[in-house]
């Protein structure tokens, strides 16, 4: 089964109303909604918005439906001269870019993971970038190729907070390499890394992540187009 997150309702809704066979239930308050997609089962559900709720309800898909992969989909803020409104990003690694640990000798971004020793002080699987599945960001691609939709690939940044600052913007791309940044994909990296199963993740660009973010935002979220991409992805992925 493949699981299908976003963090807000018009994300989604797409991909609800494609599905067949449907059957849902509410589990800690998040509704999970499965059915078959052109014939192979699927859940999807909106998790809200921020790195906790979407780490909690990837976990959810993972225990009770025994996802092979989750696909985070939704909008995020341009970080890049190459990504316009309307343009999606597709990731080969995320990096929490509010994981901050400098104080105590660790680098920014960096995630202790694994087994600590005087060579790896962090844990020897520590990283900063949580990788995302090539073989579905090829797919991805492919079908935004298809679409005539433009689309990048690289790190996607995330964090607690709506990045309405140019400063930050140009910090994250410098620091960090990204070209987007959005409020979960890092966390359900994070979850599918600890339990060893795949992930990817798509964003449409709602925003410059700038001092106009806001308003940007506001009038450009009804247009995501991340769930027709992701659908024949899975078409693609799957043939």
């Amino acid at each position: 089964m493949i699981g299908i997150l976003s963090a807000l309702g018009f994300e989604l809704a797409p991909l609800l109303d494609r599905l067949e066979n449907k059957t849902s239930e509410t589990i800690s308050h998040i509704e999970f909604v499965s059915g078959q997609l052109n014939g192979r089962p699927v859940v999807g559900a909106v998790s809200g918005v921020g790195k906790v709720n979407a780490a909690r309800c990837a976990q959810i898909m993972i225990c009770r439906y025994n996802v092979e992969m989750i696909v985070n989909a939704g909008v995020g803020g341009s970080l890049c001269k190459g990504l316009g409104l309307g343009d999606l990003a597709v990731a080969e690694s995320c990096v929490q870019y509010d994981m901050d640990m400098a104080a105590a000798g660790t680098p920014l971004g960096v995630i202790p993971w694994g087994k600590v020793s005087k060579e790896f002080p962090d844990g020897d699987q520590a990283t900063a970038y949580l990788p995302c599945d090539a073989a579905m960001a090829d797919c991805l691609e492919k079908a935004a190729e298809e679409a005539g939709i433009h689309c990048r690939r690289g790190v996607i940044a995330t964090g607690d907070r709506f990045v309405a600052d140019k400063k930050l913007n140009d910090f994250l791309r410098d620091t960090f390499h990204a070209i987007s940044c959005e409020m979960e994909g890092g966390a359900v990296a994070q979850v599918c890394r600890a339990a060893d199963i795949r992930c990817a993740v798509l964003r449409a660009i709602s925003d410059n992540a700038d001092e106009d973010a806001a308003e940007t935002y506001n009038g450009q979220k009804t247009l995501c187009a991340t769930i027709p991409v992701v659908c024949r992805a899975l078409e693609l992925y799957f043939s």
